[in-house]
């Protein structure tokens, strides 16, 4: 039962964290891709330079994560460059919606990069 709570307490900094730098980055890819004109490609390297310097300060304020900066920083590139291809394919070459595509996205990989910290046990218990 502990170990649920833990996982629920755990979840709940994640997503704390997540929900603030998700509206961030919904509103600069809209800002960016729709108004400016920008690529989604440059847009989405901007913006997730920019997210993964703010999850580990946040995470790690939060006392969320583990000192695992090297393991931190694989999970997190794979996410980084998966939301770049995937943001370039969907919107720049298959016209996706923009605030369809980036909300999607991000839910995705924010579930999958919970579950890989998690069981690369970075995520402290």
């Amino acid at each position: 039962m502990k170990k649920i709570k833990n996982y629920a307490v755990n979840f709940s900094k994640y997503s704390s964290v997540g929900l603030i730098i998700t509206l961030c980055d919904i509103f600069f890819s809209w800002l960016f891709i729709d108004i400016i004109g920008m690529k989604a490609i440059l847009s989405s390297s901007i913006i997730e330079t920019f997210d993964f310097t703010t999850k580990y300060i946040g995470y790690r304020k939060f006392k969320l994560i583990r000192k695992k900066f090297n393991i931190f920083l694989m999970i997190t590139l794979i996410s980084i460059f998966s939301f770049i291809l995937l943001s370039h394919l969907l919107i720049d070459l298959l016209s996706y919606p923009t605030l369809i595509v980036i909300p999607f996205l991000i839910g995705l990989l924010f579930l999958l990069r919970f579950f890989a910290l998690y069981w690369t046990k970075i995520i402290c218990d």
